[in-house]
């Protein structure tokens, strides 16, 4: 079974060694033998298969993603309107 540690851990039981978070098996040696521990103090849960999945990206599929998400519009400035200046600068005179 999996365990997932929600949050880097470091304590006393690991002896201040660093455990980053992420989806474990309970038996792995990066958990220090602290799998049990890890779940009953709160620091982590049983989970029964990883929570992340992945989608196979092709070349087409992201093109047709990228054109879906992404819309830019450009406008002409309308006459006697000033041009968007940049953070912190004042139009030059």
């Amino acid at each position: 079974m999996n365990i997932h540690l929600r949050y880097y851990y470091r304590g006393k039981p690991s002896n201040d060694r660093l455990i980053p978070a992420g989806i474990y098996d309970e038996n792995d040696p990066a958990l220090f033998g602290l799998a049990n521990y890890l779940v009953q103090n709160g620091h982590a849960v049983f989970v029964s298969e990883p929570t992340v999945t992945t989608e196979a990206v092709t070349p087409d599929s992201l093109e047709t993603e990228i054109a879906s998400t992404v819309i830019e519009i450009i406008e002409e400035p309308k006459a006697g309107l000033p041009m968007p200046t940049k953070r912190g600068r004042r139009p030059r005179q």
